[in-house]
């Protein structure tokens, strides 16, 4: 089974136009026909619907593709893996991050020490994380909720306070902490409907006897932050994110409840892990563990 036979069947499969891949992929049109058809002969079966100019994959084409996929993981990790043997490259991390605010600081802490090595850092909601941790895609995985899966380690680093956070001129600001319970009536703005962290303070505040009212709802962090300042609203804040705030927003403890979430640094069971990959894990663990 020919290598560009299977790069043009994907390109082809992921633009739906033989044209158009053929100009993404710098060859002639039937290059690329003459190559489909010799696959779906080798395999015995059409790999495509075909409507005029249009193509795209049917239920064979889908399976295939989807193998497809993990093996040219499979394959670029095994590049990667002969280059570093072999001395072509002085390591390369590649890590998914749901802590956006604090990973500058960790990184620029960490190439301190390791200043040629290479960081590929990725955010994305945790399904797709967990894709690409288990596709080889990503050597660690820092996440801030529970992972339970047969093919993955997770490695608890800290458990940190969540905080209520208010602007300076809020009526709570002066306050050094408050009950949940007289949060009810309040205007929150936070993280949107499926995210952990929600899922997570939206339960607490169930158990005081009131559901949160949510004014706005975003996924950017600082930009809660900066609603918050500016009055919109109160919000939910993990400690690690109040290192970023520049104490422009209040944080309060909560007084009858002990609300906390857990970073954890996660890892495919069977990856191979260069030696910077290994140094990172190590300086990771010491560096999270410093805000506990």
């Amino acid at each position: 089974m020919n290598y560009y036979a299977l790069k043009y069947f994907k390109a082809v499969a992921e633009i739906g136009n033989m044209t158009s891949a053929a100009e993404e992929l710098k060859v002639s049109q039937p290059a690329i026909s003459r190559a489909i058809k010799q696959l779906e002969e080798d395999l015995g079966v059409d790999l495509f619907v075909r409507q005029g100019r249009s193509i795209h994959l049917n239920h064979y084409g889908e399976t295939f593709l989807t193998y497809l996929d993990y093996s040219f993981s499979a394959l670029s990790e095994g590049k990667r893996v002969v280059r570093e043997i072999s001395g072509l490259e002085n390591g390369e991390i590649t890590i998914g991050v749901t802590l956006p605010h604090v990973f500058p600081n960790l990184l620029s802490n960490f190439l301190r020490d390791y200043p040629h090595v290479r960081i590929k850092q990725y955010e994305a909601a945790s399904g797709l994380m967990l894709e690409k941790l288990l596709r080889d895609q990503l050597d660690f995985w820092i996440a801030t909720h529970e992972i339970n899966h047969d093919q993955v380690e997770t490695l608890p680093i800290i458990s940190e306070e969540i905080f209520v956070t208010v602007s300076r001129q809020h009526p709570l600001a002066q306050a050094k902490q408050v009950a949940l319970s007289d949060l009810k009536g309040e205007k929150f703005v936070g993280s949107s409907q499926g995210y952990s962290f929600r899922e997570l303070t939206d339960g607490f505040c169930q158990q005081a006897g009131f559901t949160p009212d949510y004014q706005i709802e975003l996924e950017d962090a600082a930009a809660i932050h900066k609603l918050v300042e500016a009055g919109y609203g109160i919000s939910f804040t993990p400690k690690i994110s109040l290192l970023s705030s520049q104490e422009k927003i209040i944080p309060l403890r909560i007084a009858d409840y002990s609300i906390q979430r857990t970073i954890s640094l996660v890892y495919k069971k069977d990856h191979y892990f260069s030696q910077a990959a290994k140094a990172f894990f190590d300086f990771s663990k010491d560096y999270l563990r410093d805000f506990a």
